[in-house]
């Protein structure tokens, strides 16, 4: 059977760190997005050639799903090719098996193993059944039952990752599931480090050797504990890591293989993300336990391949097993005080079992993010913290790694949910995914404001970022006017003013100038924008001013201080900045 060719390049695989996806689409959930426009567009089994890896490309720009477009063809079609990549090696679309098939040929051995599957016509680069189902997912929870699926059958090498004489297939999430259970039934705290992840879970490629792996964690704390800079600590431990396994990799990749690997776990929905660790989602415990109870088998590559394609069996496939599901998840929400409305369950087939299950999952998401909401006002002091951290970028770092940019749209989120006068719910406020566990999964799409608040009189277009400097106007300054003048737009019936705050480290005098202009031509209009520039540090004062002294902050406070900014516009960035900074002392002295 030819293969393609593996990600690995040493000659020693042992060595190599495992990772899910690739570093180029680093969230998962953006997979969803791309698989959507793949199955419904022309480029579906017909990613072969340059020319039609160039136009995916495109079309995804054009979707929002990318920021950008090499105008080099070369580099086009690579960027291209990563997202073929990540979609092949998860089971969502067939992989290349043959090189160089000419578009929308059979390729043998695709059809061999494809037999008697519905939907494959066994082209390269096809959307399979597991791809089909996420890209009609419409919920975050049948988004994450998707990913479950997909990286419970997942295993490396493979015929599509490449084969190892030297290493057996393995399943990374239940190399990481197993680990957890284990140090949780050991004693010890039950998560994973970025740190830990990075240097020594990543390496591990048998389920055989996880007790070895569970000691090793625990002798690096135990030093950890013990050391007085324990970031330089770290560094030093990574270094040793990477001697021990012929340096095959850098330091930086081993972060970057974390941080996917991190963002891949957690998109199954059973680990929940908590300041640069992983845990275990404590409403999944049963379910991890019923997958991991049967030891892994390797089927053989052709079984291998159907079950990727098709997506792994779950617990709950089992009739018994999800009207036990079925039957806790309508008691919780009627404890809750929901009235769910379940049908008997009697005779119903696994599919139709599988829907009221997983709607029932989502309707409890619901409860909990409008419950998370509802306790914001009452939340000051964490959301207060977390916005000194995300202001401090030394300590973000090691808090959040890689994913401080998500938890900067989630902690204004919640600093907003705060004002608790909001008109929209919850999940129409943000407009970036959460998880079950109510931490952010992604970024807001680019094609989207970060967050839209709508009080009684006014909406509230809210955009952060931690680009700064001189790469913040190029960045920043066109598409976050664009996203005020798509919400304008969306709401000259009502009458509605709409006001756009843009909140960065620090405001770069150009952003504050574009701003200053306060005008936006959108389909052959010109829109007058009010957007006001405001450092996180700014921010931050008039937050915790406004809950210091007792009743919070009201919708009134905020516009007052927009309309106040506004007044003192000019189109001097360096001038405006003072007058808002004025601004920011007169809030905070008489807000306090």
């Amino acid at each position: 059977m030819q293969t393609t060719k593996s990600r690995s390049t040493s000659s020693s695989p042992r060595n190599q760190p495992w990772h899910l996806g690739n570093t180029t689409v680093r969230t998962p959930f953006r997979l969803a997005d791309a698989l959507r426009i793949l199955s419904e567009s022309e480029f579906n089994g017909n990613l072969v050639d340059e020319p039609s890896q160039i136009r995916f490309g495109q079309r995804l720009f054009e979707e929002g799903y990318l920021r950008s477009v090499s105008p080099d063809p070369e580099t086009a079609a690579w960027n291209s090719r990563k997202w073929r990549s990540a979609m092949y090696q998860l089971g969502f679309i067939s992989p290349e098996i043959v090189k160089n098939l000419p578009p929308g040929q059979v390729d043998i051995k695709i059809s061999a193993v494809a037999n008697g599957m519905p939907g494959i016509s066994a082209r390269q680069f096809e959307i399979t059944p597991s791809g089909l189902r996420l890209a009609h997912a419409e919920s975050v929870v049948q988004k994450q039952e998707c990913f479950l699926r997909a990286l419970l059958g997942y295993r490396v090498p493979s015929p599509i990752e490449g084969t190892h004489k030297e290493v057996a297939p393995f399943s990374p999430l239940r190399i990481t599931l197993k680990t957890l259970l284990a140090l949780d039934s050991a004693g010890h705290a039950g998560h994973i480090s970025f740190v830990e992840m990075g240097s020594l879970v990543q390496f591990c490629k048998s389920e055989d050797a996880v007790p070895s792996l569970v000691n090793d964690i625990v002798a690096y704390r135990a030093l950890r504990l013990d050391a007085v800079n324990k970031r330089a600590f770290d560094r030093e431990f990574q270094n040793k890591v990477l001697v021990e396994h012929e340096n095959v990799v850098k330091r930086a990749t081993l972060d970057d293989y974390a941080d996917v690997n991190f963002r891949y776990l957690k998109a199954t929905g059973l680990l929940s993300g908590t300041r640069g660790s992983i845990i275990l989602a404590a409403d999944k415990l049963r379910e991890i336990r019923l997958i991991m109870d049967p030891p892994d088998e390797w089927p053989g590559d052709d079984a291998y391949l159907r079950r990727l394609w098709d997506g792994a069996p779950l617990p709950t496939d089992d009739i018994s097993e999800a009207g036990l599901a079925i039957r806790n998840l309508e008691r919780e929400l009627r404890e809750a005080g929901r009235s769910p409305s379940v049908p008997s369950l009697a005779g119903l087939p696994a599919p139709e079992l599988e829907q009221i299950r997983l709607g029932l999952e989502e309707a409890r998401r619901v409860l909990r993010e409008e419950q998370f909401a509802q306790s914001q006002r009452a939340e000051f002091g964490s959301i207060h913290e977390l916005l000194l951290l995300m202001d401090n970028r030394r300590e973000r770092s090691m808090a959040y790694a890689r994913e401080a940019p998500a938890y900067l749209e989630w902690v204004f989120w919640r600093a907003f949910l705060a004002i608790n006068t909001l008109t929209n719910r919850p999940w129409e406020v943000r407009q970036f995914a959460i998880g079950a566990d109510l931490n952010p999964l992604s970024n807001a799409p680019s094609r989207r404001p970060d967050i839209i608040c709508e009080f009684q009189d006014f909406v509230l277009v809210v955009e952060v970022t931690f680009t700064e400097n001189s790469r913040q106007e190029a960045a920043e300054g066109e598409p976050v006017r664009r996203h005020v003048a798509d919400v304008t737009q969306q709401h000259l019936s009502s009458g509605k003013p709409v006001y756009g705050l843009f909140i960065a480290p620090r405001i770069d005098p150009n952003t504050a100038e574009t701003f200053g202009h306060g005008t936006f031509i959108l389909g052959g209009e010109r829109f007058a924008l009010n957007i006001v520039p405001v450092t996180i540090a700014q921010f931050t004062r008039m937050f915790e001013a406004g809950f210091k002294r007792g009743q919070g902050i009201g919708p009134d406070d905020v516009r007052s201080f927009l309309d106040g900014s506004i007044g003192r516009r000019s189109v001097d960035g360096e001038a405006w900045k003072a007058e808002i900074e004025g601004l920011v002392n007169e809030c905070s002295v008489n807000t306090a």
